[in-house]
């Protein structure tokens, strides 16, 4: 038979281990809140997620009006939390010539150790982008040594860059009236401009190898966003949903490196080094040289990778908004017409 003191010993354990867990959840919470002094001002937030799921609703998809609204509320300088990491936010031309140029050795470094993602993929590399001390300055000086053989603001690259705005210009006739899509054109631009850079050749903007490639960085720049919470909590890439993306940016970024493989296999035994042209060629000869430890092929393409990924997009769409600020503004886009006609003269 039960004893009814023994049950009331047991109810009162299970109550008292309840109460001391909500206790130590609450104290926790309270610990978690608390920010060190000097911090900027920025909006609540919760344990273990931060600000990671602020934008909901009418902000999904629109990052950049949660950003434009906590600087309304906050300033120009405020603080969120991405899980338990505190991220700055500079919205300010002072604040961020401080930080990144006159305090360039203090603010200069990526925090990829806290980045799961780019741990796992910088394995080969962290190419230009997220790389840190000496493998950054040798990817840079790679960069710069083929800009400055290619005559940035001189001739050659100019050159080039008018030929293919005459090609842009003839798109854009072409239409005849019709509704076009701008984007595509000036990203198929951007992207062959990218190429002279790197390859030393442009593509035809019907080439279906070309626009292969031009499909894969878009969704591979469209679905990086998945890459976010992975980052803090890497479990989360376990989750069907978030699992198929991650692949899909896996496979894009592949598809671009076995791309840029080609190039370079295509131009190995054709190298010579009295006729350094691009970025490849740049490459090999550093590598063939033994300038530098950090120069490995893997890298390398991990390099052009970034330069393709990060400016086809990210320029494009600043000439898009360019183009459509213009279109609002008529008397702006008569200036620039008269400035282009003095200019071409």
């Amino acid at each position: 038979m039960v004893n009814l003191v023994d049950i009331l010993v047991v109810f009162t354990d299970v109550t008292t281990i309840l109460v001391t867990l909500v206790l130590l959840l609450v104290i926790g919470y309270v610990i978690s809140m608390r920010e060190r002094s000097g911090i900027p001002p920025g909006p609540p937030f919760w344990p273990v997620v931060g600000n990671m799921l602020d934008i909901r609703g009418k902000l999904v998809g629109k990052r950049h009006k949660y950003y434009a609204e906590l600087q309304e509320k906050y300033g120009d300088i405020f603080r969120i939390y991405f899980a338990d990491q505190l991220l700055i936010v500079l919205n300010d031309f002072e604040s961020i010539e401080e930080a990144f140029v006159k305090q360039q050795d203090l603010f200069s470094t990526r925090p990829i150790e806290k980045l799961w993602v780019l741990n796992q993929s910088g394995k080969g590399g962290h190419g230009i982008i997220y790389a840190n001390g000496q493998e950054w300055k040798d990817a840079r000086r790679m960069a710069i040594r083929t800009l400055r053989n290619l005559g940035v603001g001189k001739s050659r690259l100019e050159e080039k860059i008018k030929e293919e705005i005459e090609i842009v210009i003839e798109s854009f006739n072409e239409s005849e009236g019709k509704p076009i899509n701008v984007h595509e054109i000036l990203r198929k631009a951007i992207t062959n401009i990218i190429c002279i850079v790197v390859f030393g050749e442009r593509y035809d903007y019907g080439d279906p190898e070309f626009i292969q490639t031009l499909n894969v960085l878009e969704d591979g720049f469209t679905e990086m966003v998945f890459y976010t919470p992975v980052h803090r909590f890497p479990l989360l890439r376990f989750i069907p949903f978030i699992a198929s993306k991650m692949v899909s940016v896996q496979t894009a970024i592949m598809e671009v490196q076995q791309f840029i493989a080609k190039r370079i296999e295509k131009r190995k035994p054709v190298f010579d080094q009295n006729a350094i042209n691009d970025f490849i060629d740049v490459y090999l000869d550093m590598s063939a040289d033994g300038e530098c430890s950090t120069i490995t092929e893997s890298n390398t393409r991990r390099v052009i990778s970034d330069l393709v990924f990060a400016a086809s997009e990210t320029t494009a769409t600043t000439l898009d908004w360019a183009m459509l600020f213009m279109v609002l503004h008529p008397e702006v886009q008569k200036k620039m017409s008269r400035g282009n006609r003095q200019c071409c003269r």
